[in-house]
Formats: C-alpha cells, structure tokens, sequence
C-alpha cells in the first residue's frame, strides 16, 4: 500500500463529513484512511461509519493530552502505507492531491509538501510560496511554521526515526514533527511542488489569521484574483460554501484556482518584494498571542479540574442542603424586597 492518511479529528461532524469525502474522491485510490477520534462526544463516530469504505478505520479513543498527539501514534503505529499523508478534520483536499504528491517521490526524498492556500472567514483564499529548497526560508522554518500539516507527506520510517509525534508539547507538534524529521534523515530540503492541492480554513480555537495571510490581505485589497474567492454565507460554514462551488466537476473549480495562483503570484512580483522584516515582525505577535491562548487554555483546565474536584467531594454533597436553604432564603429576602416589603 502505497498511503496512509492521518485524520485525527475532535467534536468537528459537520467539517469532518466533508474532509473525509475529500480523501475518498482521490484519483490515486492506493490509501488506508485512518481517522482517529480524541475523545470524542458526540456523534463523530456516526459520521465516520456512514461512509461504506473499507479503507477508513476508526480509532475511537479517549481524549489525550493537548491537540491528541498521542491518539495520532496509536494509530500511526499500525499504519500499513509506505507514506503518510495527513489531513485534518476541517480542512479540504483537491482530487488529485495524492497523485501529484506521488509525482515528487524517490528514493532521496522522505518528506514533501505542496504549496499552500490559506482561506479566511470572509470568504478568501490565499496562496502564497514558502519554498524550502530556499536555504534562507529553511532557516525561517525553524523559528516560523508557514505550511499547514495538510500540505506534507512523509515516508513512514523517517517518521518512526523521528519518534513518532511528539506527545511533550501542547500546539505545534506538526511543526515540530517536520524538523525532526528534516534532522534524522540528513535532509537538507523538502521536495516542493509549487501547484496548490489543499485548502486550509482558519481552526474554530483561532481568530486571528497567518501573518502572511494578513501580508497579503493588506496588498491585494483591491486586485486580488475572483477565482480566489468563494464568499461567505451568514450561518453556512466556509467548508460547505466550497464543496457547493466543487459541485459536479471539482477538478475544473481547482484549474481555476490553480489559474488564479499564477496570476496572483505574477502579479505579486512585479510589485515590490515582500519585506520579510514586516513578516517577522507580525510573526512574532501571532507567537505571543499563541502563548498567551495555550496559557489561558491550561489555566481553563486547571480551574475546571478542581471545580470537579470539588463538586465531586463528599463535604460538597453533605453541604448540599445547607447551600440550597441559603439560596432559598436569598431568593425569598430580594422578592420581598422588590414588592417593597424590606427596607
């Protein structure tokens, strides 16, 4: 078998419906499809069995630490493909996304990526080249992730030289996971393929975009491509507005956004060049807001473990009567007193 693709996934039904059914319509058929639950409670599970596919398995396993790294090893460790290729629960691939993927493998190459496209809750999308054949861009990687996870590949031993995912750290264990591998294997450079094949939407835990989204959104306010645009619906999520844009012929919608790359980046350099200082600058801001959301996010948990401790205790539950009969009489004393019985 030539791929495995990891689809870890967490309470997203409505996004992950269609992301499977982008893994299901690849042109290149040779893949197992491994969606893994963390810690699901809802009806994820119901979702994955609704599609009759024997290359879907369904690892439904309680919730892990932080983003579910550890839920992502389980399963990797029975992959059976020779490359992993790695989706997610709200993002989309192109038909012909593991087909190109294959075009850049050889015996030298154990990880490779496709350009990316960045879409934003207003109904945009946004390519932009990172391209780490670059010896300056690779340097940038290893302070700046620029490449969402759905973009790469990798083969399966240079990730299990790698130590798997790694299970220590609370965000960004993709990005960690391409520099280790980038290290084992002696790598010097990814294979690049400049053609998008995948669509990126912006996670419901962030509000804020990439700062190179933002570069761009800045700079192509008024000429950006229309082809690069798939609008936005009050009430209709972004990954449903394109899978009715996909409709019937989902290969001619990607020819005109493939188009729409091009001219986008033509356009881009006949401008002037991107300042990269202006880039680390805007870097450096998502970085600390990302600290202070992982941050908040601990401390949530934190509060809400004792909240549970406590609820859980037995002293809570002898108090119980005690409490209600006070709130009782609270409630009893602010009635009186709005009839203006109390002074």
């Amino acid at each position: 078998m030539r791929w495995s693709v990891l689809l870890p996934t967490h309470n997203r039904p409505e996004t992950l419906q269609i992301a499977i059914e982008s893994v299901l319509a690849q042109d290149d058929p040779d893949f197992e499809l491994l969606v893994v639950g963390d810690g699901c409670t809802d009806h994820t599970g119901d979702v994955v069995a609704s599609f009759a596919d024997d290359r879907i398995r369904w690892f439904d396993l309680p919730k892990s630490p932080g983003f579910g790294y550890a839920n992502r090893n389980v399963a990797l460790r029975e992959a059976r493909g020779e490359w992993i290729a790695y989706q997610t629960h709200d993002d989309i691939w192109a038909p012909d996304h593991l087909s190109l993927m294959a075009s850049l493998l050889s015996d030298d190459v154990d990880i490779a990526y496709s350009r990316p496209i960045w879409a934003t809750p207003d109904g945009w999308m946004y390519p932009f080249s990172f391209d780490l054949r670059d010896p300056i861009n690779i340097v940038r990687f290893q302070t700046e992730n620029y490449i969402p996870a759905l973009c790469f590949v990798t083969r399966r031993r240079a990730v299990e030289a790698a130590g798997w995912w790694p299970e220590d750290v609370e965000s960004s264990g993709d990005w960690l996971l391409w520099r280790r591998v980038l290290a084992v294997t002696g790598s010097t450079r990814p294979a690049y393929l400049s053609t998008p094949t995948s669509i990126h939407f912006r996670t419901i835990r962030r509000n804020f975009d990439h700062p190179m989204v933002v570069y761009l959104q800045r700079s192509a306010q008024d000429w950006w491509p229309e082809d690069l645009h798939f609008g936005a619906r009050q009430g209709v999520i972004e990954q449903e507005i394109v899978r009715e844009l996909l409709g019937d012929d989902p290969q001619a919608w990607w020819t005109k956004v493939r188009v729409a790359t091009e001219t986008a980046e033509h356009y881009l350099a006949g401008r002037e060049p991107i300042h990269m200082q202006q880039i680390d600058q805007l870097t450096q801001k998502v970085a600390e807001l990302n600290a202070l959301l992982v941050r908040q996010a601990h401390q949530l948990d934190e509060s809400r473990r004792s909240v549970d401790e406590i609820v859980s205790s037995r002293s809570w539950r002898l108090t119980e009567p005690v409490r209600t009969g006070a709130a009782r009489i609270r409630n009893h004393m602010a009635r009186t007193r709005g009839n203006g019985l109390s002074r």
